[in-house]
């Protein structure tokens, strides 16, 4: 996680995260962070661009409940198939934009990504009791693992060149 955070981060000082939580979760809010200073840096090329959302860091796994720290990490990786603006930023967000952004990223999972990697429900993320964080916990590692270590053929790993990339087709 830290390789990945370093690649794309510009942040000198990370703290070396002790438990697994920590480290997903450092890893959703240095991608949220580096989205929203990538999106600061193109609304200086581009007046059109008014409106730049705000990306709360998630202090833990219930955090994720509003469904924007999901979405948000998965439209700095893969930018074509979730637009950031697609993304409800109620402040704070209401029942509806949560759901709403839970919906986005299940239905990313489902349609864009090549296995499903979303087997909560919509109920499950937007409530997210004490009992399932460790299945949030899972969800997150699958995302790293789809976006991270075998990136999915929609993903632009951030920090690296296009041309850096090797493609090693699966053997099965």
């Amino acid at each position: 996680v830290l390789e990945a955070v370093n690649r794309f981060s510009k942040s000198d000082s990370v703290a070396i995260p002790s438990e697994p939580e920590e480290a997903l979760l450092l890893w959703v809010n240095q991608s949220c962070l580096t989205l929203r200073n990538t999106l600061e840096e193109s609304k200086l090329n581009n007046t059109n661009e008014a409106f730049l959302p705000k990306l709360n860091k998630l202090q833990d796994l219930s955090d994720f409940s509003d469904g924007v720290g999901l979405t948000s990490l998965v439209s700095f990786y893969c930018p074509d198939d979730l637009v950031w603006n697609e993304i409800s930023l109620g402040d704070p967000p209401s029942m509806s934009d949560s759901l709403c952004n839970i919906q986005l990223f299940q239905r990313f999972c489902l349609d864009v990504l090549p296995f499903n990697i979303c087997y909560l429900s919509m109920e499950d993320i937007f409530y997210l009791h004490s009992s399932i964080k460790l299945v949030l916990q899972c969800l997150l590692t699958d995302l790293y693992s789809v976006l991270e270590v075998r990136p999915a053929k929609c993903v632009r790993l951030p920090g690296l060149v296009k041309d850096q990339i090797i493609v090693v087709p699966d053997p099965d």
